[in-house]
């Protein structure tokens, strides 16, 4: 039986944090400047909304900013690390096993749990009442499926923010839209060809690497 893999990720980390000390920037476009104030690392999705891209240099951004009154703030990662932290804190009580993927991410053991988006949607609710960062939770069979799932989660609403795609039908059904030509595509980025077992796994990344 295979083991079901969760991977939650925090919806535009460090607006969010920056967002649960300062409720006015609730429903307005902030961006998050890099170390140097050079660019924008972090968008929020009002910010998204006005084409705001990411990595988008500052100084092209003046137009955008005035006009829509967008928030922008310098990069705080003595905050956004202690953020973090106190998220994993939360998934702790959530999954016996917990794998730091990134300042924002995690991977999670979902073993055991008999409904495994009811779970989920719990993990969820608790670390917004908590810490206040809305998540996304994938769930799959293998860590790369999961965060397709995530991703697909992320991006339509009528998931509500979780996708549990053990299921092997869903998962063909989502991967099996992929073109045959994109594994060519996929075969030159060898350095993610070890960490695939099967091919859900290979269709499961070209789509989260969006070659379609």
């Amino acid at each position: 039986m295979k083991r079901p893999i969760a991977i939650s990720d925090s919806a535009n980390f460090y607006v969010s944090a920056e967002r649960i000390f300062d409720p006015s920037l609730k429903n307005t476009p902030v961006i998050v400047l890099s170390n140097n104030d050079g660019c924008a690392v972090a968008r929020s999705d009002e910010a998204k909304v006005l084409g705001i891209k990411m990595g988008a240099p500052l100084h092209q951004l003046s137009t955008v900013i005035q006009r829509h009154g967008v928030r922008v703030f310098s990069s705080n990662y003595t905050l956004y690390g202690d953020i973090s932290r106190r998220v994993v804190e939360v998934y702790q009580d959530f999954s016996p096993t917990v794998e730091i993927y990134s300042i924002d991410e995690c991977f999670m053991d979902f073993s055991g749990f008999k409904d495994r988006e009811a779970h989920a949607r719990k993990m969820r609710q608790t670390v917004l009442r908590k810490i206040g960062v809305p998540v996304r939770v994938g769930i799959a069979s293998s860590k790369t499926l999961a965060k397709c799932a995530n991703d697909i989660a992320k991006k339509n609403s009528l998931f509500d923010g979780v996708l549990d795609m053990m299921d092997e039908q869903l998962a063909d059904w989502l991967l099996g839209q992929i073109k045959s030509w994109q594994l060519l595509e996929f075969i030159r980025q060898q350095t993610y060809v070890t960490c695939l077992s099967n091919k859900h796994d290979l269709w499961g990344l070209l789509f989260w690497k969006r070659l379609f």
